[in-house]
């Protein structure tokens, strides 16, 4: 196995260890250290996930709003439980369809039977 990493050593070169030098944010600085690269990034970041919103609170007003539909807000019964841990076993992906789940809960019964 040594000589298989040897060879592809010879191959391919050195692995490099380090980190790819980033652009500032003026693009005109090129970063190259490590600590200068992790605070470039906290705050990219940190500008992605506070941006102010772009909608106006006329255009959200503007929205419909649903029903809100109060039964999503129960825990599911034991046979919602056992119908999903089934699905997972047989690695189906679980149903989160009301109609679907029901379809589910007629076929396991009837399978059950």
């Amino acid at each position: 196995m040594e000589a298989f990493y040897k060879a592809l050593r010879q191959i391919y070169g050195p692995s490099s260890n380090g980190c790819s030098p980033l652009l500032s944010k003026d693009g005109k600085t090129l970063i190259t250290d490590k600590p200068g690269i992790l605070d470039h990034m906290r705050e990219h970041v940190s500008d992605l996930l506070n941006k102010p919103p772009s909608l106006s609170a006329d255009a959200l007003q503007g929205i419909e709003q649903q029903p809100v539909d109060e039964e999503l807000g129960l825990p599911p019964s034991m046979e919602e439980i056992r119908v999903a841990v089934r699905q997972l076993q047989r690695h189906l992906p679980v149903v989160y369809s009301w109609e679907d789940s029901c379809k589910d809960l007629a076929k396991a019964s009837t399978e059950a039977s």
